[in-house]
């Protein structure tokens, strides 16, 4: 089980009210779906990173290399697996 460490927020008392209503009263519920919506962000937020590091990149030349790389990942799964 990984590591848990305590965290402390403070927000109104609508918006408490808000989200015990949405995923339930309990804790442990409200820890989950913050950790899921952090989760969800962090990952939007690298997606716009690379896009904006790759939108000027040939989509062609991109698009060879991430096959190339998946190619590449898929054949080391499979040679793992036997």
């Amino acid at each position: 089980m990984p590591q848990t460490v305590r965290l402390e927020l403070e927000i109104s008392s609508q918006l408490n009210e808000d989200l015990q209503g949405f995923v339930g009263a309990g804790a442990d519920a409200i820890a989950k779906f913050i950790e899921s919506a952090v989760r969800k962000e962090m990952f939007h937020r690298t997606v716009q990173q690379i896009k904006k590091v790759f939108a000027d990149a040939d989509q062609d030349e991109l698009q060879t290399s991430i096959d190339r790389s998946l190619l590449e990942v898929r054949q080391e799964r499979a040679a793992k697996q036997v």
